[in-house]
């Protein structure tokens, strides 16, 4: 259960929280939006798969208009989060913050993260 996390990370910005549920009202995924400052932020981003990815981000970015939107990635290249923000019109940064150590974890069920930021990566 992250709802602390997250609703500690909403209460250091000015944001809001989205939630996307199934039909029995679990989570399917969760964006927050940090409007606080130019850019607009997003994350931390994930959801259970990329429809309800792709319905959560074109929410957000239809309530930010014209303003400069930037997220984190997360995941190599060719992961569905990447995939996703190039369709809807993002451009890719090299990340100077990313770094891994040993081998690359196994794919964990449920959701899957779309996007962080800086202070949520560390």
């Amino acid at each position: 259960d992250r709802s602390p996390l997250i609703f500690s990370a909403l209460g250091l910005r000015s944001g809001h929280g989205f939630v996307a549920r199934d039909a029995a009202g679990r989570i399917g995924g969760y964006l927050i939006l940090d409007a606080s400052a130019d850019p607009v932020r997003i994350g931390p981003f994930a959801s259970a798969d990329p429809a309800t990815a792709r319905r959560l981000l074109i929410h957000v970015l239809q309530m930010t208009g014209d303003a400069p939107v930037r997220v984190i990635a997360t995941g190599p290249d060719g992961c569905p989060s990447h995939e996703l923000f190039r369709s809807l019109g993002f451009v890719g940064r090299e990340d100077r913050l990313r770094m891994e150590l040993g081998e690359e974890p196994a794919a964990p069920g449920g959701l899957v993260q779309y996007g962080t930021t800086p202070f949520m990566a560390t």
